[in-house]
């Protein structure tokens, strides 16, 4: 019988006849689901690929509904996955699918991914490859009922994948520190296959579709301890996988700091996990330069979304904690406590690793220390109290010799910094005049009255002449 429809299947020029000996095939499959192995070993390339890919929507659903029927029997699937390792033009038009203009046939794609996704990591990521995003997205859209229960799964499905893929990766990072392996790779082995599968991890955090299905605080802390299990060569300093690793995961972690709702919903994740590990790269010297900038900006991205909302942090109970002999704020209220606990963890985290970090951000290449006198500077204007933790640093008097027009360190941040520290009144008078502070803002008064009398130039211009005074003008409030 089976050869018989597949000689039928193989020679018909006629569209009906095709389709009804396809669909009897894919029907006998279903109540005899021993003969899917047999089949798929002498026919499978020539069934699925033709039949996949056949002009006939009918010879497409038979032909789709054999490939779900083998990716769902356990014994069956490995055979068909060295099938598609074999025939590259299988995967993309089960992909091509997704375009179809019949609904049943897009929903019955949905789940040949799904299935495929069950199957192994590495086809998902050959999924992302071919833009499963981008389908999936336009897909939400869709009107058709099975279309769209068949993309909430696939969505549902990410969650466990994307877990999976962690785990592996994590597992693979533990190998290679206890062998002693860093960028010896070139991404050929099972090592590279493994890393490389955290892209599929970028597409999904840069998709809003399935971001809040992937993004939790398990996957957050596991990102961390990447960031530290990582060889230090980062994009740049090292080849192969191991440098395609370093630089997917500064993009995955770039993703996430930049969504609000994200970083605020797992403060212990976060604060706790990936901060410190943040501030770890940065202060390690064996780290590229590039890695360590891009650490400090994605950490002040993240300090900043936390530092501007009233309901994450409270600089009268962050003044309460440095002060440690004051009594105990109270919590009246399960929200009060959770705005206590942020706090206090964010407080630490800011005395004990962020802060710190200032004086040997100053000492290195720029934008480093624009990027340090901006954190600083953000800290201080959110809770002065830290004015105190910078004087315990010795960093006041950094600050006012930076004060001059040809200091590489002079601008609007560094400024404000001044500017802070004489509004605390943590200076002295004679600390002031050691500083020479008064010298410095007046040596600058000439320039800035004869900005303000009459040079007329447009505002680009100016601001671009006149970078080194234009600060000054608008912190001391001269135009």
């Amino acid at each position: 019988t089976l050869v018989g429809l597949m000689g039928i299947y193989s020679s018909s020029k006629t569209e009906n006849v095709r389709a009804t000996a396809a669909s009897t095939l894919s029907r006998l499959l279903r109540n005899s689901p021993g003969l899917v192995g047999g089949v798929l070993d002498r026919w499978g390339q020539r069934l699925l690929l033709t039949g996949l890919a056949d002009s006939s929507s009918k010879v497409q659903v038979a032909a789709v509904n054999m490939l779900n029927q083998a990716l769902s029997q356990p014994e069956v699937a490995p055979k068909l996955a060295g099938l598609l390792a074999q025939e590259q033009g299988l995967l993309p038009a089960a992909m091509g699918l997704l375009d179809h203009s019949l609904p049943l046939l897009r929903a019955k794609a949905v789940v040949s991914i799904v299935l495929l996704c069950r199957l192994s990591p590495q086809w998902l990521l050959e999924c992302c490859q071919q833009k499963l995003v981008l389908h999936m997205e336009r897909l939400t859209r869709d009107k058709d009922t099975c279309t769209q229960d068949a993309v909430v799964l696939l969505r549902q499905e990410m969650s466990g994948a994307v877990k999976h893929i962690c785990s592996g990766i994590a597992e693979q990072l533990a190998i290679m520190q206890n062998s002693q392996i860093r960028c010896s790779s070139d991404g050929s082995g099972s090592s590279g296959a493994c890393l490389e599968q955290l892209q599929v991890v970028l597409h999904l955090v840069t998709s809003p579709f399935f971001r809040p299905a992937v993004v939790d605080g398990q996957l957050v802390q596991m990102l961390a301890e990447f960031l530290l299990a990582v060889p230090a060569e980062g994009p740049g300093g090292g080849a192969g996988s191991v440098a395609e690793f370093s630089n997917t995961l500064l993009h995955v972690l770039e993703a996430l700091s930049q969504q609000p709702e994200h970083v605020t919903r797992f403060p212990d994740a976060f604060l706790q996990h990936l901060m410190p590990a943040l501030c770890s790269v940065i202060s390690t010297n064996s780290s590229h330069s590039d890695t360590r900038f891009f650490c400090l900006r994605m950490m002040s991205d993240v300090l900043a979304i936390y530092l501007t909302d009233p309901d994450r942090y409270s600089a009268v109970l962050a003044q309460q904690l440095l002060q440690p002999q004051q009594a105990a704020p109270r919590r009246n209220s399960s929200s009060n406590g959770r705005l206590f606990e942020v706090t206090a963890v964010l407080d630490a985290l800011l005395r004990q690793h962020v802060v710190p970090l200032v004086p040997v951000l100053l000492e290195q290449e720029e934008p480093m220390p624009l990027y340090a006198l901006k954190l600083l500077g953000g800290i201080l204007e959110v809770n002065s109290g830290y004015v105190s933790v910078v004087e315990s640093l010795q960093l006041s008097h950094c600050f006012f010799e930076f004060l001059t027009l040809e200091h590489p360190n002079n601008n609007v941040h560094n400024i404000r910094l001044c500017k802070q520290l004489m509004i605390c009144g943590s200076l002295s008078h004679q600390q002031l005049l050691e500083l020479a502070a008064a010298d410095k803002v007046s040596a600058r008064l000439p320039a800035l009255r004869q900005l303000q009398s009459g040079v007329h130039l447009s505002g680009s211009i100016y601001c671009h002449r006149n970078a080194r005074c234009a600060w000054l003008c608008e912190l001391w409030d001269f135009n």
